[in-house]
């Protein structure tokens, strides 16, 4: 990121024994819900344990476009970033063992579909962190094909595919096709847009879909800046551009959770993405 002096990293290294049994565990589950004949992501946790996340994530990371090194940086504690140790393997952890993970990603205005995204962020329960991941290399000419993303975000994928976690997100259409590009199908791993659920509870007319800014509003009471949006994506990030994108990832997972607990009082929730689009 611009902006100078590192920070000192606060950032510890996993227990890695932890990881392997949640791993197994969460197989283990998933092995019953398909046997049990249920596949919905509704079911595969307790979504109402997300109500007491905060209004940002603990810490946002940034990963080159290889996902070799990581830039961590804790927005309440530190005014600067800094070079991290342990992101990379804090990284591969998270896409091995959480439940839950939401996504979003930012692309500079002018390229099309077929280029992919320039940034992919995720936001990871449990963990509260975000990890902004380049899909695109600083620099990279206009017929340059999409790079194919790090192993642990494969692994995070598959994952999902079998059902050992969900992956969530807001307006996801435009990702779903840019994401394709990259080898990421969202179709297959069932993700769930809220866009459809936060337009029903705004009784938005039809056709007229909440934004996730209106949604952050009405549902947590806050306000998202968007005014980096159409800012560019690939080159060095400011503090600023960081904040955004990861806000946005968190923002969804925090209205996953907000979904979740009003689920229970009989409403119908948002529709996987892949149905969502049949």
């Amino acid at each position: 990121t611009r902006g100078g002096a590192a920070m000192v990293c606060r950032c510890q290294p996993l227990p890695w024994r932890l990881g392997l049994r949640r791993r197994r565990l969460l197989k283990f589950a998933a092995q019953r819900r398909r046997l049990s004949g249920c596949s919905a992501a509704c079911c595969r946790l307790r979504p109402s344990r997300l109500l007491n996340l905060q209004s940002s994530p603990k810490c946002i990371y940034l990963m080159n476009h290889g996902a070799t090194s990581a830039v961590c940086w804790r927005p309440s504690l530190d005014a600067k970033s800094g070079f991290c140790d342990h992101g990379v393997v804090r990284l591969r952890q998270r896409c091995a063992t959480c439940r839950v993970v939401a996504l979003d990603s930012e692309w500079t205005w002018h390229r099309t579909a077929n280029n992919g995204v320039a940034l992919l962020q995720l936001g990871f329960w449990p963990g509260g962190d975000v990890f902004c991941i380049r899909l695109r290399r600083p620099g990279a000419n206009r017929g340059e094909l999409p790079q194919r993303p790090p192993k642990s975000i494969r692994v995070l994928f598959e994952r999902a595919a079998r059902g050992e976690v969900a992956v969530v997100g807001f307006a996801l259409h435009e990702d779903r096709r840019r994401l394709a590009e990259h080898g990421l199908q969202l179709q297959r791993s069932g993700a769930m847009d809220l866009q459809p659920w936060c337009s029903n509870r705004a009784q938005r007319e039809l056709g007229m879909q909440i934004s996730l800014k209106d949604a952050a509003f009405k549902f947590l009471g806050e306000d998202l800046d968007k005014g980096p949006r159409m800012s560019d994506w690939e080159g060095p990030l400011t503090h600023a551009q960081l904040r955004y994108a990861a806000l946005d990832a968190w923002t969804a997972l925090r209205l996953f959770g907000r979904r979740g607990s009003q689920t229970k009082n009989g409403d119908t929730g948002p529709v996987a993405e892949d149905q969502q689009h049949q």
